[in-house]
């Protein structure tokens, strides 16, 4: 049998607490060996059920692709525009970078978010 825990603090100094494993064992011995089987410890599904998309969720994974598709046209028009305003001077420059900074930001999340209606379409 697993060792009893005593408590502390709270006013319960002196109280020993089995964890519940020792305690279904002691029900089992108490019972006998007829003992009913809802004295085992529950078990639980390791795998949860799996959820279907909503209708949105079914459309925006439909759309993905083409919205993925747009943003990186977007991204190669930043970097493009950052090229260009290399020579504008360091202010035009830096809020060239800004805007293709923010351009990649938006591809990496459209990806992000994409894998997760994959994973959960294929759950």
């Amino acid at each position: 049998m697993v060792a009893a825990r005593r408590l502390a603090g709270w006013g319960f100094e002196g109280v020993e607490v089995a964890p519940p494993e020792a305690m279904l064992d002691w029900l089992a011995e108490r019972l006998g060996p007829g003992a009913p089987s809802a004295v085992t410890a529950p078990q639980l599904s390791a795998a949860p059920k799996p959820r279907k998309l909503s209708y949105r969720e079914q459309q925006e994974l439909e759309q993905m692709e083409a919205v993925i598709l747009a943003a990186e046209e977007a991204v190669a028009e930043r970097h493009a525009e950052v090229e260009r305003s290399a020579t504008a001077g360091h202010v035009v420059l830096a809020d060239a970078c800004r805007a293709l900074e923010e351009a990649q930001r938006t591809v990496e999340r459209l990806y992000a978010r994409w894998q997760e209606l994959e994973a959960k379409r294929g759950s």
